[in-house]
């Protein structure tokens, strides 16, 4: 991934239409969801009478390229303008420390969909090479033509996460929806993972988290939650997955507690 800066500035003499913060946050939202900003990485830096300076972290240098805006983006560039905005200069200001590569894959075999409460990363990685996919990389999965059906099972995905190791009260109804198979969460990301499959032509894989367990052991002779088939593999897959259950689309791995 790469940090990149967005400068807006105020024409002078400017009347706007609207109170032009609210469309500048617009504008970096319909980046979000067309998949050319990092979800929840945006940070106004500097913000004065002529304008703010904007940090957020984008997938690829090449990510923020005006010819991968879709028409919801063009349509929030109108209001900027229309609110005595001009178009943002954008300036790529490296890579960013400590972020996982993005996938340099001709054609992955496969995808996963992870995440967790400290990730600020994509949530999907390629299963050949295990870099970061970009969304902007297959056709938009939601029903408005973007890609916010997955970034809103990313938010939630986070927050029952958040919920499980933060919290007392609410430990276990999290828990249970980041590890059940047949979870709401579960559920929307499994519908999440269909639709990158539409698209993709690949299988694309959801994560089902296991912490508590006693024995390894026992771990192994687990069957497929789902559908009750065999799913352990006899090596481990990208080092982190046990678990793989190819007609359920599931990935899992050995309970971390177990001994």
């Amino acid at each position: 991934m790469h940090a990149a800066e967005l400068c807006f500035r105020l024409k002078p003499r400017a009347k706007p239409t609207e109170e032009p913060t609210r469309a500048i946050h617009d504008f970096l939202w319909s980046l979000e969801r067309n998949g050319q900003l990092v979800p929840d990485t945006t940070r106004i830096d500097v913000e004065t009478r002529n304008g703010c300076r904007v940090f957020a972290l984008i997938p690829e240098s090449t990510s923020l390229r005006r010819s991968r805006f879709d028409r919801h983006v063009h349509e929030v560039l109108q209001r900027l303008e229309d609110c005595g905005i001009d178009p943002p200069a954008i300036r790529v200001l490296g890579r960013a420390p400590d972020s996982d590569p993005v996938c340099a894959c001709m054609r992955s075999t496969s995808l996963i969909l992870r995440t967790d409460f400290l990730s600020g990363e994509l949530p999907l990685t390629c299963g050949q090479c295990r870099g970061i996919v970009p969304f902007y990389r297959f056709d938009p999965t939601s029903e408005c033509a973007t890609y916010e059906d997955i970034i809103f099972w990313m938010y939630q995905y986070r927050a029952f996460d958040s919920i499980w190791i933060a919290s007392r009260g609410g430990e276990k109804l999290a828990y249970r929806e980041l590890t059940r198979h047949d979870s709401e969460l579960t559920k929307d990301g499994l519908e999440v993972c269909g639709a990158i499959e539409k698209h993709t032509r690949r299988p694309v894989y959801y994560y089902l988290l296991r912490f508590h367990g006693r024995f390894v052991a026992a771990e192994r002779k687990r069957p497929c939650p789902s559908c009750g088939g065999a799913w352990l593999l006899k090596r481990r897959w990208h080092g982190k997955y046990d678990f793989r259950c190819r007609r359920c689309r599931l990935v899992s791995n050995i309970a971390c507690e177990a001994v």
